[in-house]
């Protein structure tokens, strides 16, 4: 088995994970739309964290199948998903500051 056999099969391994994790994190957002929000999607917080649940599940499975079919890493997709990630994090640090709520301290 050459070297290149070897890196397309991990990377298949790795869209295989990819595409069990955005279908985890679909399958939260429409739990959360249909279970919780009764399909009604408000532009509070709640509303838009089950947007962002559902847009990054479906980039995260396009990565995985991309990487399945082709034995590559995708590069498009990856750049998204990184500006997703990067929303979440900045939008949390901005809420929880407007909130008046502090990060917790760890005492040893």
């Amino acid at each position: 088995m050459s070297d290149g056999e070897l890196t397309a099969r991990r990377v298949r391994m790795g869209g295989l994970v990819f595409l069990l994790c955005g279908a985890a994190l679909v399958w939260i957002g429409v739990y959360l739309l249909t279970g919780i929000m009764g399909w009604r999607i408000g532009f509070d917080a709640t509303g838009l964290s089950v947007l962002w649940l559902l847009v990054s599940g479906m980039v995260v499975i396009g990565m995985g199948g991309q990487m399945l079919a082709f034995g590559r890493r995708p590069r498009g997709l990856l750049w998204l998903f990184v500006v997703l990630v990067a929303f979440f994090v900045v939008a949390g640090a901005i809420v929880t500051l407007q909130s008046g709520g502090r990060l917790p301290r760890l005492h040893l």
